[in-house]
């Protein structure tokens, strides 16, 4: 991907355009990871010693602990959390023909509720020093991405249904991800920003609201930094063992 100005960190006042949509960042984040036992509250202590007095070895009953932490940083997160990318313009790398030139703006999202997202449609704008900037195909403004079928958190109480299903929470996609595709195209845009969210649950419910992840001066991730980051930091810290 051809990589322009919109691929550089946008700043947070440039994102959120329409009081539906709000900020999140690490800072919002309730729970932390806890490495062991002695990092426990008192009643994550007295569940961690019922695991091990089950059979649990300890460095599971530490994971599953953590899980919980993250089930419970979910529970009070926004609905919605969604990181916006931009990784400039779609190239003959990307083996994806049909929009060759196009905008490559990709999402992470997690969806907090313990509902299914049936569909959710993001409309973006684009800019160049704050000045509108509009599709070369055509003069439109907006490009549009319609994603399906996005895995919300488990209604389960049980640690271990909690730790099986934290990470179906979480969603990447991008054009090639998307079920419907309103690309823009114009090299000259240096920022963009995303201008509307809706979303339609399994239950027929909908919503325009959505929180937008602030990567902070540290560039923090969501998938990271954000509410599963009780397990992701555990696992990123086994992994160096």
């Amino acid at each position: 991907m051809k990589k322009t100005l919109c691929a550089l960190l946008l700043s947070v006042s440039s994102l959120i355009t329409h009081a539906q949509l709000t900020n999140y960042s690490s800072y919002d984040v309730e729970y932390d990871a806890a490495a062991s036992v002695e990092d426990m509250t008192p009643d994550e202590i007295r569940t961690y010693n019922d695991m091990i007095l089950n059979g649990c070895d300890t460095d599971a009953a530490v994971m599953l602990i953590n899980a919980g932490r993250a089930q419970d940083n979910l529970i009070a997160a926004p609905p919605t959390i969604i990181e916006l990318h931009c990784d400039g313009e779609i190239t003959d790398a990307d083996s994806l023909p049909e929009y060759k030139g196009a905008t490559a703006i990709w999402v992470e999202v997690i969806n907090t509720t313990p509902k299914n997202i049936r569909e959710m449609t993001l409309t973006f704008s684009f800019s160049r020093y704050d000045s509108p900037m509009y599709n070369i195909k055509d003069g439109s403004k907006y490009c549009v991405l319609t994603f399906n079928n996005l895995k919300g958190r488990t209604k389960s109480n049980r640690y271990t249904d909690i730790s099986n299903s934290l990470f179906d929470t979480f969603f990447i996609g991008g054009l090639p991800e998307a079920s419907k595709v309103t690309p823009f195209y114009n090299s000259k845009a240096d920022k963009f920003m995303l201008e509307k969210v809706f979303i339609r649950y399994s239950d027929g419910t909908t919503t325009n609201k959505a929180a937008i992840w602030n990567r902070g001066v540290l560039d923090e991730k969501l998938s990271e930094d954000g509410p599963l980051k009780p397990i992701t930091k555990l696992l990123k810290k086994d992994s160096k063992k």
